[in-house]
């Protein structure tokens, strides 16, 4: 099996693990404060993030394959996720979940169509800075679990805080 397929089947697998987490959430969970400080989001804001990076990944991916260098030097990730996320703070939980689903089948799509030899392609990332797509996307396959593990915490320091 080819490495983007592999990459494709678990970013694929991992998506619809996301959908079902978020959609089985208690209504009482959306307004529940993940981070005492920096960004401070709720549960639902955590999904908006998600749902943002989900595209800005998938045009950063791109415009790399295409023969870009990927983010500026200057790029503020913090700045940038803080606009985003405000963004779609209007935006329900169902209706991210949905714009969300969309987008990881446009990200699987995508990963599906590359070549592997374009997983060595390099550009700047804006968190990893210099690196291969081949290490971003390892970055991206973890990236939701480690939200979604904060969610857990904070849910539960919820019900017995």
């Amino acid at each position: 099996m080819k490495e983007v397929e592999r990459f494709a089947e678990k970013i694929e697998s991992e998506g619809e693990k996301t959908i079902a987490f978020f959609a089985a959430l208690p209504d009482r969970a959306w307004p529940v404060r993940l981070y005492a400080d920096g960004a401070e989001w709720t549960v639902q804001q955590v999904l908006g993030h998600i749902v943002e990076a989900e595209g800005s990944f998938l045009r950063l991916f791109g415009n790399i394959t295409r023969g870009g260098t990927g983010v500026s030097k200057e790029f503020d990730i913090d700045s940038h996720n803080a606009t985003q996320v405000a963004k779609l703070d209007a935006m329900t939980p169902a209706a991210l979940l949905a714009e969300f689903a969309n987008r990881r089948r446009e990200m699987t799509a995508f990963i599906r169509a590359l070549e592997d030899p374009d997983l060595l392609r390099f550009g700047r990332h804006p968190y990893l800075g210099e690196t291969t797509i081949n290490e971003m996307l390892r970055l991206f396959t973890v990236h939701i679990s480690a939200h979604i593990r904060d969610v857990r915490r904070a849910i539960k320091e919820g019900e017995h805080g």
